[in-house]
């Protein structure tokens, strides 16, 4: 059987309280049979986790933009396909500021 995967979607580059949730939230999924990408902004939230034993891919962060839609879309597209690559059952955005970023690729999976 194959476990399921969840990808969580960090906002931040620095360590705070986020950050530590997640950890938690990703710690407590590995107990239910959860394997856990961390997707993050920055080196030292990525040393963090991987410290920990989490699998860790960095991303761009793109703001939505009427004026420049299309560095938004392509960054989605680009962030959809990992997401489909890595088989992906479970997106968790920790913060209202990851799915600025991330939503449509979400969607678009």
């Amino acid at each position: 059987m194959i476990s399921p995967i969840a990808a969580h979607i960090l906002p931040f580059h620095g360590i705070a309280g986020t950050e530590i949730a997640t950890l938690r939230l990703a710690q407590a999924l590995r107990t239910h049979g959860f394997q856990s990408i961390m997707f993050c902004p920055g080196s030292a939230v990525q040393d963090m986790f991987a410290s920990e034993g989490f699998r860790t891919v960095l991303y761009e962060q793109v703001e939505p933009s009427y004026r420049h839609p299309k560095n938004y879309w392509l960054n989605s597209l680009k962030l959809a396909r990992c997401f489909q690559q890595e088989r992906v059952t479970l997106i968790h955005c920790a913060d209202v500021l990851a799915a600025e970023f991330t939503s449509l690729a979400a969607l678009l999976v």
